[in-house]
């Protein structure tokens, strides 16, 4: 199985599905843009442009915390794909949708894919031509608070867990408190 990763456009590729009324493959563009962390994060951001994590990387916290939640973000987004290419009723471009899961928001809408004309009639599946979809879906991703910042974060040097979870007494050194102190930032 797929996963969507964080910032990182992605063809989903959309086999034939009698059921659904699908005959031949699609292939839609997708991406999942981290946000940096909850609205007022973003805020102090915007407001603070000097802020050292003001980049397009999202924050090790924020990747940490979508690992969380990776499985049901991938499905959700997958299945409004799906839906719009069926649907009776598409949904019309540009128009903003909101998804909410368990932890997370995502806010989504369908623009144009600049570089359809490039692509389309170009890719295939197997000896099967692919109808390349000419707009592509741009989420972002917005994480409920409680899923990162105010998470007591345990360490070692290869893992990271949350201390809810975690039955293991760690000893820490002077790395491991460095590293802690870089994820609950």
């Amino acid at each position: 199985m797929y996963s969507l990763s964080l910032n990182r456009a992605a063809l989903l590729l959309i086999p034939p599905q009698a059921e659904l009324g699908t005959e031949e493959p699609y292939v839609v563009q997708v991406i999942v843009k981290s946000t940096g962390g909850t609205h007022e994060d973003r805020t102090r951001r915007y407001l603070n442009t000097r802020h050292p994590r003001s980049s397009i990387f999202p924050e090790p916290d924020v990747i940490a915390a979508y690992f969380f939640v990776q499985s049901e973000v991938t499905n959700a987004v997958r299945n409004l794909v799906i839906y719009d290419l069926v649907s009776s009723n598409p949904v019309p471009c540009e128009k903003q949708i909101i998804i909410k899961g368990n932890g997370y928001a995502l806010h989504g809408a369908k623009k144009r894919w600049s570089i359809f004309d490039q692509v389309d009639g170009a890719l295939g599946w197997g000896c099967e031509r692919v109808r390349v979809v000419e707009h592509k879906w741009v989420f972002e991703l917005e994480l409920e608070r409680e899923l990162w910042k105010e998470t007591d974060w345990d360490t070692d040097e290869t893992l990271v867990t949350r201390s809810d979870e975690s039955e293991v007494e760690v000893e820490e050194d002077a790395e491991e408190t460095e590293v802690r102190d870089l994820l609950t930032r």
